[in-house]
């Protein structure tokens, strides 16, 4: 099955992408099968000019970034997010979570995609609080997503977590699918603060969160993250 993603970045390789509104980028759940460096390949040849990497601490190797940014280059692209850190329960961070923040930061990514399975929120306070640490000096944001199937189930509970984080590389990442079943509404967006939103996710898939989801869009714009059952005009620029 292949998906998409759509988004903006704060960052962009060339001053045309500074003056686009919106980007596309191939999100790295698009292709499972693929290694990252198949994934720039697939995103280039698709006409994409961002992407986002799955880095697997367990298989990712020097040759893995030397290849991934070899491909990277050879099709100008930009780095949306690399993911997915998953603070354990217990909150404790090894090195594998490093791993990751390190090889975004090399791939040069503007974000990275955190979840919790930390149920205390003052545990997952304190480890996205490191993240954040590891990732500034790569000017990196640390996106917590919601989602049910983890500790942090809803916008509010990752809110409170980034509030305590206190740290201003950490920001939130919404995902449509996740803010339907966790009952939220549009109208909760309206006082977010535009800085805690880096870029969001639009997902299609069915309510019941056995379902596989399918990630289909990122955008930056929170009017398209939340329009999920309305139809949304995407510019062509």
């Amino acid at each position: 099955m292949r998906l998409i993603k759509m988004a903006i970045a704060e960052r962009r390789s060339t001053a045309q992408r500074r003056d686009m509104a919106h980007i596309l980028s191939l999100a790295a759940g698009t292709l499972p099968e693929f290694q990252p460096e198949e994934v720039a390949h697939a995103a280039g040849h698709a006409g994409f000019n961002h992407v986002g990497f799955t880095i697997e601490p367990e298989t990712w190797t020097a040759e893995s970034m030397r290849a991934t940014r070899a491909a990277i280059r050879t099709h100008d692209l930009s780095v949306l997010d690399v993911e997915v850190v998953w603070i354990a329960e217990g909150g404790t961070l090894t090195d594998d979570h490093k791993l990751i923040i390190d090889a975004g930061m090399e791939l040069g990514a503007a974000n990275i995609l955190v979840v919790s399975a930390e149920p205390d929120k003052g545990r997952t306070a304190e480890a996205l609080h490191q993240l954040c640490e590891w990732a500034a000096p790569g000017q990196m944001r640390v996106a917590l997503e919601f989602l049910m199937i983890t500790a942090v189930q809803s916008m509010g509970d990752a809110l409170a977590i980034i509030r305590q984080t206190d740290h201003p590389a950490a920001a939130l990442l919404i995902d449509t699918i996740h803010f339907q079943r966790a009952g939220h509404r549009p109208g909760e967006l309206e006082e977010l603060e535009a800085s805690l939103l880096p870029y969001t996710q639009i997902c299609d898939g069915k309510r019941d969160c056995a379902a596989r989801l399918k990630p289909i869009w990122k955008t930056r714009w929170i009017c398209a993250a939340v329009r999920a059952k309305a139809r949304c005009r995407w510019p062509t620029s």
